[in-house]
């Protein structure tokens, strides 16, 4: 097994330990976890985000910093008040690698930049007219062109080069608390605390979506686009379940199919065409999309 491979495995289930088969209903699949040392790490019980860099080592924001994993020790980096070229805050939020092999980090205090060759950041959390505020990072995103986007509480901002510091490019979204970024075969989609929002290539203004799902999963739903499986459908993980939507005409959403019901989806991944590893709180399942099938995994402390 390759190391990102063997480490994304890891980190689906170290939450959870050592765990099961439950309630399969498909011919089981013969997992194995071995458990990686660097979960011995105490700040592996505060982790907020995990990204495999283009290397393919992994990348943790924790509540005490950032590391980097590369198969054989972790490399640490975290705020030092006295060092203006260290990282603005310890709560990493987000993680993103550019063109370059360098990273865009999210805290809460701010974006921050990090050259990999200088092992310096560049700090964006200034307080300016056109320029980011001090806030908590809730998404980065980097698009098709390679351009980096950031959702805030207070709008969605946008990296303008030329300049050297983030700009609001749509006055529609300036004060939403933005949730969620995605770039779909549909267009540009914005998630904010209470609606969906979509902008296709034609069209500069963003458009309201309709999704019908209860106010409740509404209010903690998070996409996950890049799971699609035609042209337009794809997978919404919310805290209520996991829906199968199709994208109609007039860009409402129309529920496909309803999975995991009343589970607060985490972590969705596609593997293979017809298979889907999702992590909720019941623990980790594979799902067979073809024949609607799961086999959940689950803590098993004797094991």
């Amino acid at each position: 097994m390759s190391l990102a491979k063997h480490i994304f495995t890891h980190c689906l289930v170290f939450f959870i330990g050592i765990v099961r088969p439950y309630n399969a209903v498909s011919q089981p699949t013969n997992l194995r976890f071995e458990k990686v040392n660097i979960a011995d790490n105490p700040m592996f019980s505060k982790v907020d985000c995990i990204y495999e860099d283009s290397r393919g080592f992994m990348w943790f924001g924790t509540y005490v910093g950032l590391y980097m994993y590369d198969g054989y020790k972790l490399n640490h980096y975290e705020n030092n008040p006295d060092d203006p070229l260290s990282i603005s805050d310890n709560k990493i939020t987000q993680i993103v690698e550019d063109e370059k092999g360098n990273f865009w980090v999210g805290t809460q205090n701010g974006v921050n930049y990090f050259d990999t060759q200088k092992h310096t950041f560049t700090r964006y959390n200034e307080v300016a007219k056109d320029g980011i505020g001090i806030s908590w990072v809730s998404c980065i995103k980097k698009d098709d062109n390679n351009n980096i986007w950031v959702g805030l509480d207070s709008g969605l901002y946008f990296f303008d080069s030329k300049s050297g510091k983030f700009i609001q490019p749509y006055a529609q979204l300036k004060n939403s608390a933005i949730r969620n970024i995605e770039f779909g075969e549909q267009g540009f989609y914005v998630q904010t605390d209470k609606d969906l929002f979509l902008k296709n290539d034609k069209s500069n203004q963003f458009k309201l979506v309709y999704f019908p799902i209860s106010d409740a999963s509404k209010k903690d739903f998070r996409f996950a686009l890049k799971l699609k499986y035609d042209n337009n459908t794809f997978f919404i993980k919310t805290n209520q379940g996991l829906f199968h939507v199709n994208q109609n005409i007039n860009d409402t959403l129309a529920i496909k199919d309803s999975l995991f019901n009343n589970e607060d989806i985490r972590l969705i991944l596609k593997k293979g065409k017809d298979e889907l590893w999702v992590e909720s709180n019941l623990g980790l399942s594979i799902f067979n999309t073809k024949t609607n099938s799961r086999q959940l995994f689950t803590y098993n402390p004797l094991n």
